[in-house]
């Protein structure tokens, strides 16, 4: 194939984005709980669906956010909120790799983390572990809350981070994580 510089460039655009769009995908069929084969008919089934709905052909981001979305309100529905955090951070991802403010999603990520933590009954709260971070997220390095705190002050995602994986998003990637802290009574 031979390109013009300036259709290489957007072909190179178009293919890069391409790969950010199927990452998600991708992402979702890491969960070892999840069935790639039905993640599959899953987006075989939105692409339909979106087609029938838009009139033309569903672009893939389209058809892979519609699958997330479909899977988190499922997994949701189980009571499974390990899933639900593992898809919302794979959306985050996905928002922070295409350039877009993921901080909403990352919260709720965190936010359904804590949840699970609480709803097993053997956690009493969390340290946080601040490795590898940027400048402004080092001072939460060994932090520790009851899980109501850590819940009602929504800690993490740090919102000062610097950290980025994409450069040209407009939010940080904060890298900090929380530390579950085993209640012994239970």
């Amino acid at each position: 194939m031979v390109l013009t510089d300036k259709d290489a460039v957007r072909y190179d655009a178009e293919k890069e984005k391409y790969y950010t769009d199927k990452s998600l995908i991708d992402g979702l069929k890491l969960n070892i709980n999840v069935d790639k084969n039905a993640v599959d008919k899953l987006v075989e089934k939105t692409r339909e669906e979106l087609t029938k709905k838009f009139g033309q052909p569903a672009a893939l981001g389209d058809i892979a956010w519609g699958v997330a979305n479909r899977m988190t309100v499922d997994a949701a529905k189980k009571g499974d909120l390990g899933l639900v955090n593992m898809i919302q951070f794979q959306m985050a991802l996905y928002l922070h790799n295409s350039g877009k403010d993921c901080n909403y999603i990352r919260v709720a990520s965190f936010d359904t983390e804590l949840q699970n933590y609480k709803k097993s009954r053997v956690t009493a709260g969390v340290g946080i572990s601040a490795a590898n971070c940027c400048e402004r997220c080092k001072h939460l390095n060994g932090q520790t809350y009851m899980l109501d705190e850590a819940i009602k002050e929504k800690i993490l995602p740090c919102k000062e981070c610097t950290n980025k994986l994409n450069p040209e998003a407009p939010t940080g990637w904060c890298v900090c994580c929380y530390i579950p802290l085993i209640d012994m009574k239970s």
